[in-house]
């Protein structure tokens, strides 16, 4: 099976980036390190797209929101006004930390639940 490069897009746009895998693709190497680039693409685009859909809020101790004043990426307290981004899983950091992680690893830093 041999895809153009706007094939390509359109089979990485209509599926989940998740489940795509190289294995899917079979032609010459030139053409498939063009497919790992887009496919690495979508999934950093899906990735960031998920970032962004999780809930934040600037933290103020006055008005508390959850008992946990500490970013465990950093171990730094959280302070006034700073960005705080909560998972799914309801633990909090600041944003800063926590998206760098998830754009390479898309769990939680600490109880490594899906992003």
């Amino acid at each position: 099976m041999n895809y153009d490069r706007y094939e390509v897009l359109y089979l990485l746009r209509n599926a989940s980036a998740q489940t795509l895998d190289i294995d899917d693709y079979e032609s010459g190497s030139s053409e498939n390190n063009a497919f790992q680039e887009c496919l690495n693409w979508a999934r950093r685009h899906w990735r960031s797209l998920q970032i962004k859909k999780l809930s934040s809020y600037q933290y103020n101790p006055e008005i508390p929101r959850s008992n946990q004043t500490l970013c465990s990426v950093c171990l730094e307290n959280f302070e006034l006004n700073q960005t705080v981004r909560k998972l799914g899983c309801s633990h909090e950091f600041h944003s800063q930390c926590v998206d760098k992680w998830l754009k390479s690893k898309a769990t939680c830093p600490l109880c490594r639940a899906p992003l």
